[in-house]
């Protein structure tokens, strides 16, 4: 099981390796867009311990929270956010996969069922280990594929 600390950074991702990114930040209005890995701070996210087993979600490059307005409710966009906002990490069976979710709540962090491009992150009913993100130590490499005869460069 992943263990959180303020010092570490954090690629979160959806199955098929998009990446949680929030693009321009400038409070409220900034969406949270799941896009492909572009290698800068927009994509990368700090996890900070926040109280009663909850977290804040800290976007390295614009120092801005991952939030939303207002309550939980379906389908609310998620954004940028000044204020920090509490989430609750729910590990799943697969290493390193969380599915993340506002406390005493259904709702869990998922794609936006608005037809838009890029897609854009709401809350949404829980698709059980298909809600699931994966967060990946920012520098770590995986395991290379056993066929392959060189390791996986560092990035």
């Amino acid at each position: 099981m992943t263990s959180f600390s303020d010092d570490r950074c954090y690629r979160i991702s959806v199955p098929g390796g998009d990446l949680l990114t929030l693009e321009d930040a400038d409070g409220d209005s900034s969406p949270v867009q799941i896009l492909p890995p572009n290698g800068s701070g927009e994509q990368e996210w700090k996890i900070h311990p926040a109280h009663h087993g909850t977290f804040t979600i800290t976007n390295v490059r614009s120092k801005t929270f991952l939030g939303f307005a207002g309550e939980p409710d379906h389908n609310v966009l998620v954004g940028g956010s000044p204020e920090p906002r509490a989430w609750q990490l729910t590990p799943v069976e697969e290493p390193d996969h969380f599915v993340v979710g506002p406390p005493d709540t259904e709702l869990v962090l998922g794609r936006s069922p608005m037809r838009i491009d890029p897609p854009r992150t709401a809350l949404v009913e829980p698709l059980g280990e298909a809600t699931a993100w994966h967060f990946q130590l920012v520098g770590q490499v995986l395991a290379a594929p056993a066929e392959q005869d060189s390791p996986v460069p560092p990035e």
